[in-house]
């Protein structure tokens, strides 16, 4: 089966040695959802009551772990109900990272995981264009693009939209 958005999130979670992810389900992220189960439940997936619960308890587990806190919700509302979790991380200076369902997604993660406050990281998924982050290297882009070229009909579109993100990381002054 083919790794998806999710699987690849997981795996770099896994891979920055997150352990728990807490979050309320919903549409907007519900491939992520099933994605722990696929990744056996590591990180831990923490099922939250309500978004806010969810971030409160990412900022609990932040303030008395030391590790960063990490909630999730769908984008819309769900991600604004994160921000009352957020808020009370901030006093304390406690890292936390909300995930919402960017193109700039790996400098985010960078930027979320060097700094010692809440961060919210706003996904918007464009199914056009994959995920790949810049500091990726070629034996791990290779499987997901084997993955896109066996089990997607519009896989050529989508490698070229790939290539097209990738070379304006790399080249400067280069735009969509």
């Amino acid at each position: 089966m083919a790794e998806t958005v999710g699987d690849h999130l997981l795996r770099r979670l896994r891979e920055w040695g997150v352990e728990q992810v807490f979050a309320y389900p919903g549409d907007g992220i519900n491939g992520i959802v099933a994605s722990f189960e696929k990744a056996g439940n590591q990180p831990r997936f923490v099922q939250a009551r309500h978004e806010e619960m969810a971030a409160f308890e990412a900022v609990g587990y932040a303030k008395f772990s030391g590790q960063v806190g990490i909630c999730m919700a769908t984008s819309g509302p769900g991600a604004i109900h994160l921000l009352n979790g957020l808020y009370d991380a901030k006093p304390d200076h406690v890292p936390v990272v909300a995930i919402d369902t960017s193109d700039q997604l790996a400098p985010a993660w960078d930027r979320a995981f060097s700094v010692n406050r809440p961060t919210v990281l706003d996904v918007r998924c464009d199914p056009e264009v994959p995920p790949i982050p810049p500091h990726a290297t070629f034996e791990q882009m290779k499987p997901a693009a084997q993955a896109v070229l066996k089990g997607d009909p519009n896989a050529w579109h989508l490698m070229a939209q790939g290539l097209k993100t990738k070379a304006q990381e790399i080249l400067p002054g280069t735009s969509s």
